[in-house]
């Protein structure tokens, strides 16, 4: 029974470490995009599977006299932007056409958090319970 639990604990904490250093991975990815622009949705990348359809925008911008296109590396299980939308994004001055929407680095900040205080909360009650196992 110990090893089951074991098992469990370290699957679920992987699961968690996976999504904090995918968010984390980002968050490095992207630091350099601060010059804020618009840009407007010109089309809509759809992913599939077996939960259903996910989708990506494609936004067109326009940076220090040239034109920009990039897809959004973040998909979306509804549609959160519709084609012809204006959104906001945050652009890399070194690497123009490196940018994200002004909204996904706050999305990225709250998920490496609540996922850092889960995977906490997971290897204390582990190692409680496995104190008391043993």
């Amino acid at each position: 029974m110990k090893y089951v639990a074991i098992a469990l604990y370290a699957l679920s904490g992987s699961i968690f470490l996976s999504l904090i250093f995918r968010e984390l991975a980002f968050l490095i990815r992207t630091r350099a995009c601060h010059t804020i622009v618009s840009g407007s949705v010109i089309d809509l990348t759809e992913r599939r599977s077996r939960r259903g359809s996910k989708f990506a925008p494609i936004i067109d911008y326009y940076f220090d006299g040239c034109n920009y296109t990039c897809q959004i590396k973040h998909y979306y299980s509804y549609y959160k932007h519709r084609i012809g939308d204006e959104v906001t994004l945050l652009v890399d001055d070194a690497k123009p056409q490196t940018a994200i929407l002004k909204d996904e680095q706050g999305t990225a900040f709250l998920q490496l958090a609540v996922g850092t205080i889960v995977l906490l909360f997971v290897l204390v009650y582990a190692v409680g319970h496995l104190q008391n196992t043993f």
